[in-house]
């Protein structure tokens, strides 16, 4: 156990290493980072990662690009709060594959803006692994944290935007090949262009991969042949209309193994499956003004995964997801940007688990949410969902979320979620572990956050949040001691992400801000003391301090 002490000087250490290497290494070496890149995924309105009042995170072109991720699981493994469980050596051979998000693996998953992941299972949701084309990229990114106001339900852990390029360049074209280690190769051809308004991408690759060896050295027979084909088409008509059409493919053949107790990985029998994903996604934008905009969006992706299906039960799945979105955007005023909108979603398990066969889910869905600037350094957004499910009838949903910033380099930010989450095909009518009498979860998120710009090599970024749930589903144990499982409902279920000490801090600190920020307002003498370097100091000791205080 190391004392409280050791941490604190550990921590002092690590910090003045990280400030002291940025400002030795050259520019063009340091990582791409910048509070002023604009993420979409908070509120639905293009705002920079500084004023989101939200924790994201954004992996964008440049990072893609330096670090050659083959896969968008690969791109957001090693964000903090992100969780991608890959089962085998990519993935790709597998079904049960899951994110999580904040301990929570409900979430949503969008593509330029529009849903796509599917809910009829209880675990593969999104194909991290099954997205490999990663030059239609053009950045990723993640909202940590509830979002069902905006999202609706299973957004409780946060939400994953693949946002793609809108135009790769005229007359584009590109031949790629790259080999690797235990029989890894990678064939892609794309092209693309641009011409009166119109611009359009194509994409084909073909993906291998063979047998590896795991952390304790032992050879997994695993195998993956997977071929992918995308497009994507856009056109701006004038400059308030413009339509946007992407079609992705993804198919492969694969094996694998699943060894018995006691069975060494090589002599345990090959296991063959099959995977058919598609995925199309429609936006239209028109723009009625400079500050009013309607974004009708439609989605249909399907999954066909054919797992071990030269048994005599083999494992398949069949799901389809529709999803209809239609939002507004006004501009009220110089302090008032509303968010309004309608969506329908419906989920559709035509086959899964051996026992499900011809369910289907649909949710219809009208929000509403507004930012109100009410100062230059208050701001308060605010929102109400209304919920009508096919099995779970109606609910609403709100949120509150507030944000100060005292000045250009600092921002904090405190936010109130509901949240609720419907359970799924596979957790109510499974073989075994389904449970038909499941009630809903409810929900809410506390959140507090805080992010400080020293300069452009240096930042310092806060977050907190607390968890609770109410009919929380997971699988218990029965008692008839067969050692099997089912879905059941939980009284409570809470979770914190950091200590209750750095809550207490956070919260004890915001509240600290606005107190002096609100006496502020009110002598002329200490406002133009907060104008100061000092008080840039002051603040730099004070998150100094908050982050120490934590660790101990």
């Amino acid at each position: 156990m190391i004392s409280s002490g050791y941490k604190s000087l550990i921590l002092m250490l690590a910090v003045g290493a990280i400030t002291n290497v940025a400002n030795a290494m050259p520019t063009e070496d340091l990582p791409e980072f910048s509070l002023e890149k604009l993420v979409v995924s908070a509120t639905k309105v293009p705002t920079t990662m500084f004023n989101a009042n939200a924790n994201v995170n954004v992996v964008g072109r440049q990072e893609i690009e330096n670090k050659h991720f083959n896969n968008i699981g690969e791109a957001i493994r090693n964000l903090p709060g992100v969780n991608v469980q890959n089962m085998g050596g990519s993935g790709e051979a597998y079904a049960d594959n899951t994110l999580y998000i904040n301990g929570s693996k409900n979430i949503v998953v969008l593509i330029d803006g529009v849903r796509i992941n599917f809910n009829g299972g209880d675990t593969e949701k999104f194909s991290s692994a099954d997205f490999i084309d990663m030059n239609l990229v053009e950045r990723i990114e993640v909202l940590k944290g509830s979002a069902s106001t905006l999202y609706g339900s299973d957004a409780q852990g946060g939400v994953i935007n693949i946002v793609t390029r809108k135009q790769i360049g005229n007359g584009y074209g590109k031949l790629h090949t790259d080999y690797g280690s235990f029989k890894t190769s990678h064939v892609g051809l794309s092209a693309g262009g641009t011409e009166k308004g119109l611009n359009w991408y194509v994409a084909a690759q073909n993906k291998k991969s063979g047998s590896f060896k795991d952390g304790q050295g032992r050879r997994v027979p695993e195998t993956v042949d997977a071929k992918t084909f995308n497009v994507k088409l856009g056109k701006t008509f004038d400059e308030k209309n413009d339509l946007s059409l992407m079609y992705t493919q993804y198919k492969s053949d694969y094996s694998r193994i699943k060894p018995k107790k006691g069975q060494a990985y090589e002599k345990a029998a090959p296991i063959y499956g099959t995977k058919d994903n598609n995925n199309f996604v429609m936006s239209y934008n028109h723009k009625f003004s400079e500050g009013s905009n309607n974004v009708l969006s439609f989605s249909r992706n399907s999954k066909d995964i054919n797992d071990n299906y030269t048994a005599k039960k083999p494992v398949q799945y069949v799901q389809t997801n529709l999803s209809i979105n239609d939002q507004l955007t006004n501009k009220i005023g110089e302090h008032h940007t509303l968010v309004s909108g309608f969506e329908y979603t419906k989920d559709s398990i035509d086959r899964a688990s051996q026992t499900i066969r011809n369910k289907d889910f649909h949710n219809t869905a009208l929000y509403i949410q507004d930012i109100w600037d009410f100062s230059k350094q208050y701001n308060l957004t605010y929102g109400l969902r209304y919920d009508n499910h096919s099995k779970y009838g109606n609910h609403t949903s709100g949120s509150a979320t507030i944000g100060f910033t005292p000045d250009d380099k600092t921002n904090f930010y405190a936010s109130y979620k509901q949240y609720f989450i419907a359970p799924t095909v596979n957790q109510l009518y499974s073989s075994g572990s389904g449970n038909p009498d499941l009630k809903y979860e409810t929900g809410y998120t506390y959140e507090l956050g805080m992010k400080h710009y020293f300069d452009k090599n240096t930042t310092i970024d806060l977050n907190a949040y607390r968890r609770k749930s109410s009919d929380a589903i997971g699988l218990v144990k029965k008692n008839d001691g067969s050692g099997d499982s089912i879905y059941t409902n939980y009284d409570t279920e809470k979770l914190k992400a950091l200590a209750q000490r750095l809550i207490r801090v956070l919260m004890n600190a915001f509240t600290l801000v606005l107190a002096i920020h609100i006496f502020m307002l009110t002598r002329n003498q200490i406002r133009t003391l907060i104008k100061t370097d000092i008080c840039h100091e002051v603040y730099g000791i004070l998150t100094s301090a908050m982050t120490m205080t934590a660790w101990q």
